[in-house]
């Protein structure tokens, strides 16, 4: 008995989200990521209600150029996203950042997925594993080891996925990046859990 109950409370254990606050965000909030093959500009539109709006524009190396809205909730985590901000939801948000174990539902215009992320803290390192429910089986899909500025938002993040590409970006600032630790880190994971 006791083997099943410390089962069902690791299984619903939630997750915390940091205490991110936008509502004390700055109205001139915005800044700028680099990649290898792409440059990100992401800039504060306005709040409403209990959700705050965002601009992403992403140029990539050959020069193309995408623009999608973003939006979150007050603790930074992504509700929606798209050209016109609804393309995708999560359901009820994404769990970045977040620490624990957490379940949504990513609402994709191809198809819905069931995702979990078990997400720990390591120094200011969020390393997360997030998977999809494969015919009942959580299957890995990536995982993500970044740092996150006051407001909840990444400053240098590195990614795994199943197959184990990667990609890695960095905040553009005159400050040293974190990249080095964050590669010792984020060992690639197990494929299914």
């Amino acid at each position: 008995m006791l083997r099943y109950l410390l089962t069902f409370l690791l299984l619903t254990t939630p997750a915390f989200a940091q205490k991110f606050d936008l509502r004390t965000l700055p109205q001139d909030y915005s800044f700028a990521s680099q990649s290898a093959d792409h440059h990100t500009d992401m800039r504060f539109v306005r709040q409403e209600g209990e959700r705050f709006l965002f601009e992403e524009t992403t140029t990539y190396s050959d020069g193309t150029m995408d623009a999608a809205l973003v939006w979150v909730n007050a603790q930074s985590q992504t509700t929606a996203w798209g050209k016109n901000g609804d393309e995708t939801r999560f359901g009820p948000h994404d769990c970045a950042p977040s620490q624990g174990t957490c379940f949504y539902t990513w609402f994709h215009p191809e198809d819905t997925f069931e995702m979990k992320a078990v997400t720990k803290l390591v120094g200011n390192i969020w390393v997360s594993d997030e998977y999809f429910k494969d015919n009942g089986a959580w299957v890995l899909w990536e995982r993500d080891c970044t740092t996150y500025d006051a407001y909840g938002f990444w400053v240098d993040y590195v990614r795994i996925d199943n197959e184990g590409r990667t990609s890695a970006g960095v905040r553009v600032r005159p400050a040293p990046d974190q990249l080095d630790e964050l590669w010792k880190i984020c060992l690639p994971p197990q494929l299914t859990s």
